[in-house]
């Protein structure tokens, strides 16, 4: 059975993005990593920092405390000499599909954009968006988007603990 197909497999029992991106992640770490006893931690680490955790927030300090790698720095660590180094932005099939639903406008609210992934059925309404848009970023997607609270401020780590209501903006609508 093909990768693809087992893809299309999850989104059509409604697993949805999340799953497949935590599985494509998954599945690409094994490909360019060594087979050894951190391999799946690593991985963990790698999808818990991108916001496919249980995390409203992740950081480098509060992934490394969920799996206990020992610093902020080792999971910077994991994230760019296991993950973000070996891997390519063609090598995610999903990533731009995104980017091009959160393209179509230069503001979102927040929750209408998970709304939107969900309804698309790339993701399920617990996503992280933080991280979720860190991903996006890291290979080179939404790199002019930004996340604000609705004082027009970056949004803080308080607004994503309290689930504030959040905006998603291009930096050129907020010019005007």
């Amino acid at each position: 059975m093909s990768l693809r197909l087992i893809y299309h497999i999850i989104i059509k029992y409604g697993e949805g993005m999340i799953g497949m991106l935590k599985m494509e992640i998954a599945d690409l770490m094994k490909s360019v990593n060594r087979n050894n006893r951190t391999l799946n931690r690593n991985i963990q680490v790698v999808q818990s920092y991108f916001g496919l955790g249980n995390q409203a927030n992740p950081t480098y300090d509060s992934v490394s405390r969920e799996f206990g790698v020992g610093s902020r720095e080792r999971v910077r660590q994991i994230k760019t000499g296991k993950f973000v180094n070996r891997i390519h932005k063609e090598d995610f099939s999903m990533l731009a599909s995104i980017s091009n639903i959160i393209e179509q406008n230069d503001i979102w609210y927040v929750d209408d954009l998970i709304q939107k992934l969900f309804q698309e059925g790339f993701c399920d309404k617990d996503v992280h968006i933080k991280g979720l848009i860190r991903l996006l970023q890291t290979f080179d997607y939404c790199q002019e988007y930004q996340l604000l609270n609705l004082d027009m401020e970056q949004a803080t780590e308080e607004n994503f603990v309290r689930k504030a209501k959040l905006l998603l903006m291009k930096e050129s609508s907020q010019e005007t």
